[in-house]
């Protein structure tokens, strides 16, 4: 008899932000980038701009639930969000009537490789795509979107950054190669989990800046 390989099972508790791998705790990669030093600065309360940062979390999060909701296929009231997430889902609705594909939302994974766990907005057999919604794009969400591919042994996608405050278009793919994305992201995450802080790849994407 040949034996096969178990499908890691992998839980996800938002109280914490824990997840387990077959009951063991693991680690995650926004963690494991704030603590390299590769993500966006958070800001705390007092600071400048602490409440539009909070106000874009929150609305960030909002989009994300209402496009795994429709991504799914289920019913959804419109009604339960703030004002100011409307026309990002609108965006967001724009571009699935496009694009829609059988794809799986918000689930999570786990990246045996470099044992790190990551949940991407939604992914396919093929790709793994995230949606975003700041108005100013960042350079560490190629990182994040290379960390998901690594999750799904490699497979990419790209970014769907909802911008409705445009007056041409509503939303924009970014794709690699060239924009946010760099030759060094997926070695970035792999050192960034290995802790090699001050490593090659690490050294010559902060000097992209």
């Amino acid at each position: 008899m040949i034996a096969t390989a178990t499908a890691p099972v992998i839980e996800f508790q938002e109280e914490g932000h824990v997840y387990r791998v077959n009951g063991v705790e693991k680690r995650y990669w926004s963690q494991i980038a704030i603590d390299a030093g590769l993500a966006p600065k958070m800001r705390g309360p007092g600071e400048p701009g602490y409440e539009n940062y909070v106000n874009a979390k929150h609305r960030g999060r909002q989009v994300g639930e209402a496009a795994a909701i429709l991504i799914r296929g289920q019913s959804f009231d419109p009604h339960q969000l703030a004002n100011e997430s409307i026309p990002y889902v609108q965006a967001f609705l724009d571009y699935w009537h496009r694009h829609a594909v059988v794809a799986v939302a918000e689930t999570p994974l786990y990246c045996a490789e470099l044992d790190f766990c990551i949940t991407p907005d939604f992914h396919t057999r093929t790709h793994v795509f995230e949606i975003k919604t700041p108005r100013k794009r960042e350079r560490s969400w190629a990182l994040q979107h290379a960390a998901q591919a690594l999750a799904l042994g490699g497979r990419r996608g790209g970014i769907i950054w909802l911008r409705p405050h445009l007056k041409t278009r509503n939303h924009e793919v970014l794709l690699p190669p060239g924009g946010i994305y760099s030759p060094y992201d997926s070695d970035v995450v792999r050192e960034a989990c290995r802790g090699e802080y001050d490593g090659p790849a690490i050294t010559a994407w902060r000097a992209l800046q």
